[in-house]
C-alpha cells in the first residue's frame, strides 16, 4: 500500500492516525491564488482524501479516483499587450477636433495619441475612434478607445494602468485627474506630472464600485513615496464620489483639492473657457483636503445649504426593520456591542455585516480571535449567508455547489486580519492592518472582536482609565479620518443573577476597565437572551445612540435559528 507522500500529500507528523483532518491540496493549491488554502479533506482511519475545492479524490489502497469535474485553475493573470502602430501621428480630422477643446497637434504628438477605425460594441459597429495609448516604463501595455458619441472601450485583457504613469516618475508631487483629456489639456498649460484614473468615476448610487480600484494594488508602493496628491477630478456627482475614494484609500493627510471656476466642470473646460494661466493657477490655488482639525467655514458652505434642505445623512440599513427605528449604520462612527458571553453578540455582528455586505456592497476587516481558526469563522459566515447549515443533521445541509459560491462571495466581501500563532496583539497593529486593507480593498467596516484578546500592556505611569480613554480616542479618530465604522466588542463584568435566577441585561458601563467604553463610543449596543428558558428571542438593547439622525435608544427583538446561525423580525 502506498503512502501519502506517494501522492504529495502532506500529513502533519503530530496526527495521531484517527479522524479527518485538513491540508493543502498538491493538485490546486499550487496554482491558486490562495495556495495555502486547507481545501483537502483527508481522513487519516480509512485511507481516503477528498479536495473540496478541485474535486480530486482517492485511497492509499487504490490510488487516484477519477474527478467527477476537471479541477479548476488559478492562473496568474496574463495581460494582453496591442500592437504599437508604425505611424503615430494623428489625422488632420482629429487634430482639428482636439483644437477646439485648446489642445494642440505637439501635445498629441507628445503623448501619442492616435486614431483608427475600430470595433465599438455600444454601436456594434466600426467606427474612427481617438487612442488614447497608455504606456508602462516606455511599453505600449493599454489603448482606450473613444467615439464621437462619447462611447469608450479598453483594449482586449490589457493591463489597467494609470494614464502617463511615466510622467511621474521621481516625483514627490502629482495631479490625478478623472480622464485622459484632462492630463492632456494641463500637459498644455506646461504641467507634466498629471495622471488619470483608466476607468473615470463610479456611477451615483453604485453601491459596491471596489472592483474600478483594483488597479490601485499595483500603486502602494508609488503613493508611500509621495508627498502630495492634488485631486482634480470633475466637479459633479460621480467626480467627487471618485475624489472621496481616492483619498480615502491614498491617505486624506496627503490629498488636496482644486476649485474649478464657475460654470467648469473639469480641466478641459477651464482651459477652453479661460486659459492655460487660469488652470495653472486653479492648481497654485489647491487646498487641503477636509479632515478632522480646523476647517474654514468657506469649505463648509455647500454643505450646510444641503443639511439645510435634506438634514443630516442617517445611517444605512441593518437589514432589520424592526432594528433600524433605533440604529442604522454610519461610516466614521464607533459602536460598542457587548453582552454576557455565550448570548451572540458575535453571530448577531457577523449576519449584520452580512446584510451590509448583500445590501450595500461593504467589505470588512476582521478581527476576531475567538473566532480562530479562520476557517471557523468562514463557516459561520457561509451559513447566515445561505440560509443552510454546513454540517449534516435534520434539515438539508449546504450543497458544493452552494458553497463555493459562498466562498466566492465572502472572498469578495470579507478579510480576516490574524496575528501570530501565540502572540497578542496591539491595537497599533490591528489598525495598520485596517489602513492597509483600506487602501487595497476599499473595507468600508471593521469588527474587532473582542476587546480583552488584544494585547494591553500600558506604561507604569498610565491608569487603566488612561489607557482606555487612548485606545478608544485613537480607534474614533481612525473610524472618522478612514469614513469607515467600527464594531468593538467588550465583554461585561460579571454581574449578579436576579432572583429569578437570570442575569441582568448589561450596560457599556459594565464593561471591564473604563466607564469610557460608554463615554467614547458614538453608539452602544448590547445582545441578550434568556438562556434559562432557552429562547430563541435575541434582544438587541440600543442604549445610546450619539446622533439622533441615525437612531435613538430603544429595543428591538430579532429570532435567532440555531440551525443555521439566521437571525429575522
Amino acid at each position: 500500500m502506498k503512502n501519502w507522500n506517494d501522492f504529495g500529500i502532506e500529513i502533519n507528523t503530530h496526527v495521531n492516525g484517527k479522524g479527518e483532518i485538513l491540508t493543502t491540496c498538491p493538485r490546486c493549491s499550487p496554482i491558486r491564488k490562495k495556495k495555502n488554502a486547507k481545501c483537502l479533506s483527508v481522513n487519516i482511519e480509512k485511507n481516503v482524501w477528498h479536495c473540496n475545492h478541485c474535486d480530486w479524490s482517492g485511497t492509499l489502497n487504490q490510488g487516484e479516483q477519477k474527478t467527477s469535474r476537471p479541477y479548476y485553475e488559478e492562473k496568474p493573470k496574463i495581460y494582453l499587450k496591442p500592437t504599437p502602430k508604425t505611424n503615430i501621428n494623428p489625422s488632420q480630422e482629429i487634430i482639428d477636433w482636439f483644437a477646439r477643446r485648446k489642445i494642440s497637434e505637439d501635445t498629441l504628438i507628445k503623448m501619442k495619441v492616435t486614431n483608427g477605425s475600430n470595433w465599438m460594441p455600444a454601436v456594434e459597429d466600426y467606427v474612427n475612434t481617438i487612442e488614447f495609448n497608455y504606456f508602462k516604463n516606455g511599453e505600449l501595455v493599454n489603448i482606450k478607445y473613444r467615439d464621437k458619441n462619447k462611447n469608450f472601450k479598453q483594449h482586449r485583457d490589457a493591463e489597467k494602468i494609470f494614464y502617463n504613469i511615466d510622467g511621474i516618475e521621481d516625483q514627490r508631487e502629482i495631479i490625478i485627474v478623472e480622464g485622459e483629456i484632462d492630463v492632456l489639456s494641463f500637459i498644455e498649460a506646461g504641467i507634466d506630472n498629471v495622471i488619470s484614473v483608466p476607468d473615470g468615476a463610479p456611477a451615483i448610487g453604485t453601491k459596491n464600485f471596489s472592483s474600478k480600484f483594483d488597479y490601485l494594488e499595483n500603486y502602494k508602493g508609488l503613493f508611500e513615496n509621495i508627498g502630495l496628491v492634488v485631486l482634480a477630478c470633475d466637479n459633479d456627482g460621480p467626480g467627487m464620489l471618485l475624489t472621496d475614494e481616492l483619498a480615502r484609500r491614498i491617505g486624506k493627510e496627503k490629498c488636496y483639492l482644486v476649485k474649478w471656476p464657475e460654470g467648469c466642470k473639469d480641466a478641459n473646460d477651464v482651459l477652453v473657457k479661460y486659459s492655460k494661466e487660469k488652470l495653472m493657477s486653479c492648481i497654485t490655488s489647491m487646498y487641503p483636503y477636509p479632515i478632522n482639525g480646523i476647517i474654514e467655514v468657506n469649505q463648509l458652505h455647500e454643505n450646510i445649504y444641503n443639511i439645510y434642505e435634506h438634514g443630516f445623512k442617517r445611517g444605512l440599513s441593518t437589514g432589520w426593520s424592526c432594528l433600524n427605528k433605533f440604529y442604522t449604520v454610519r461610516p466614521g462612527e464607533l459602536t460598542i456591542v457587548s453582552g454576557i458571553p455565550s448570548h451572540g453578540k458575535s453571530e448577531m455582528l457577523d449576519a449584520l455585516t452580512i446584510n451590509l455586505a448583500r445590501n450595500e456592497g461593504w467589505r470588512f476587516g476582521m478581527f476576531s480571535p475567538e473566532n480562530y481558526p479562520v476557517e471557523r469563522h468562514i463557516v459561520k459566515l457561509v451559513e447566515k449567508y445561505t440560509g443552510y447549515p454546513f454540517r449534516p443533521g435534520m434539515t438539508e445541509r449546504i450543497s458544493k455547489e452552494c458553497l463555493n459560491d459562498a466562498l466566492d462571495w465572502i472572498d469578495e466581501h470579507y478579510y480576516f486580519m490574524s496575528p501570530e500563532e501565540d502572540q497578542l496583539v496591539k491595537i497599533d497593529k490591528i489598525l495598520e492592518l485596517s489602513r492597509v486593507l483600506i487602501y487595497r480593498k476599499g473595507i468600508n467596516g471593521i469588527v474587532i472582536d473582542p476587546w480583552n484578546e488584544i494585547d494591553h500592556s500600558r506604561p507604569n505611569y498610565q491608569t487603566e482609565t488612561e489607557y482606555v480613554s487612548d485606545c478608544l480616542s485613537r480607534i474614533r479618530r481612525f473610524s472618522r479620518t478612514n469614513d469607515v465604522h467600527i464594531w468593538l466588542v467588550a465583554h461585561p463584568t460579571k454581574l449578579h443573577k436576579r432572583d429569578d435566577g437570570k442575569e441582568p441585561v448589561p450596560t457599556a458601563y459594565d464593561i471591564s476597565g473604563s466607564s469610557h467604553f460608554r463615554n467614547k463610543a458614538d453608539n452602544c449596543i448590547t445582545v441578550y437572551r434568556d438562556l434559562i428558558n432557552n429562547t430563541s428571542n435575541v434582544e438587541i438593547h440600543i442604549q445610546k445612540v450619539r446622533f439622533k439622525e441615525v437612531g435613538e435608544i430603544g429595543l428591538a427583538n430579532l429570532i435567532y435559528n440555531k440551525i443555521n446561525g439566521c437571525y429575522r423580525e
